[in-house]
């Protein structure tokens, strides 16, 4: 029986188109995506996100875990989240405008913006994160 054998060159393109393939069809995207804030009594910092939705969303005050009324799990593409923390609780917005006296750039297409107040009496860490899988909206096919 003859054996069916192909040369280094077809190898190369077989394996290239392969890796083209799995790019374009978007099986493969950025990867595993974190956003983690923190703020100590009375500050408030800033941070971008991936504007996607599938966030998992944890929060802490003190090293204790705390759960916001209202946690933003998908992230709009230029949204605007803030986050405050007012006699241990947490409270969550989504903003049309920044706030006065928040000193941060607007979003770049694809991301969000959270803003983290923390007028709580300790340290507060609002953390973000998304699986190791995150799908490229590839021209709108998965979105």
């Amino acid at each position: 029986m003859p054996k069916f054998k192909l040369t280094e060159d077809w190898l190369a393109t077989l394996t290239g188109w392969v890796i083209v393939l799995v790019i374009g069809a978007g099986l493969i995207g950025p990867g595993p995506q974190k956003a983690n804030l923190s703020a100590d009594a009375g500050e408030i910092t800033t941070r971008s996100a991936m504007a996607v939705g599938g966030w998992s969303i944890s929060a802490t005050l003190d090293g204790t875990a705390i759960t916001a009324d209202t946690a933003f799990d998908s992230l709009e593409d230029g949204g605007i989240y803030a986050y405050t923390c007012a006699n241990g609780s947490l409270t969550a917005q989504q903003l049309t405008a920044l706030p006065e006296g928040i000193d941060a750039a607007l979003p770049e297409d694809g991301d969000a913006l959270l803003i983290l107040d923390n007028g709580c009496e300790g340290a507060l860490a609002l953390n973000y994160s998304i699986s190791v899988f995150v799908r490229w909206p590839l021209f709108g096919l998965f979105s």
